[in-house]
């Protein structure tokens, strides 16, 4: 649901508002970046923090409010999650080499991501691979679903064609895809 916005009151040591003065946040927590406007002036006292936002890896973070001459205040534990899936990440890279015609001896395995590079447990989404560079053929199951971790792992996928180096694209509909490091096939 929708919250509103962050305000802070800018009050002296007697709970009296500090007139006309710019209030400043920062995340507390390593990991964590906001992203708008950080700092803002108090109208009445009080800064109201209209786009700010938190992202970063998921996990519990504090924000900092300050104001000159005045102690901090930190906010309650803001926690973030895994947003929803935009791009798609190989976490199993496959062989760095394959004979022409034969299974990798390692298999790739595919991670959905959010903006944030968060993994996200999301099942059902198909993972095509292909052929990004290189030529030849790909042999095996070219098209994976991933489990409820948002994991697509790859069995019995295989290279043939002349000897040379080739790269594997991973895509799925939606999502920004990647590619696979060099596998030498000989």
């Amino acid at each position: 649901g929708s919250r509103p916005p962050p305000s802070v009151a800018g009050e002296d040591s007697n709970r009296t508002p500090v007139p006309a003065c710019c209030v400043g946040a920062a995340v507390t927590r390593s990991g964590g970046s906001l992203v708008g406007t950080s700092t803002v002036a108090t109208v009445n006292g009080v800064a109201t923090f209209t786009n700010l936002s938190l992202t970063g890896a998921a996990g519990g973070y504090f924000l900092s409010f300050g104001v000159p001459s005045v102690t901090a205040a930190t906010s309650a534990t803001i926690t973030l999650a895994a947003g929803n899936a935009v791009r798609i990440g190989v976490v199993t890279q496959p062989s760095t080499s394959a004979t022409s015609g034969s299974v990798f001896a390692q298999q790739p395995a595919i991670q959905l991501f959010d903006a944030g590079g968060n993994a996200v447990g999301q099942s059902g989404v198909t993972i095509t691979a292909a052929i990004a560079s290189g030529g030849g053929s790909l042999g095996g199951p070219t098209a994976v679903v991933t489990n409820g971790s948002g994991v697509a792992q790859f069995t019995d996928l295989s290279l043939s064609g002349a000897p040379g180096a080739r790269t594997l694209l991973f895509a799925a509909p939606g999502l920004t895809s990647d590619t696979s490091n060099a596998i030498a096939v000989g």
